[in-house]
């Protein structure tokens, strides 16, 4: 594991232990240029990674699920996929 990885680890830890210790369901992140959802046992880990260099981010859909989304990638239908509502 690199060394970057090892940090983005042990911030990912550390954060879930935070959201644990004070009770809640999960956390959601940023600035880490890595967008990612995922389960720690019963935390919810969110890292919405950035939108400046990587044209990232989170969205929400109306189940309360959070979907990484690229920008470059997202075409105005899959927005309306997420949010039916919408269209």
């Amino acid at each position: 594991m690199s060394q970057a990885e090892s940090a983005i680890s042990a911030y990912q830890r550390a954060a879930v232990l935070l959201a644990k210790d004070r009770g809640l369901d999960g956390i959601i992140c940023s600035h880490l240029h890595y967008p990612l959802v995922e389960q720690f046992d019963d935390i919810t880990y969110c890292n919405d990674g950035d939108w400046v260099e990587n044209c990232t981010a989170l969205l929400e859909d109306y189940a309360g699920e959070f979907h990484p989304v690229n920008g470059f990638d997202m075409a105005p239908t899959s927005i309306v996929q997420l949010y039916p509502r919408a269209a």
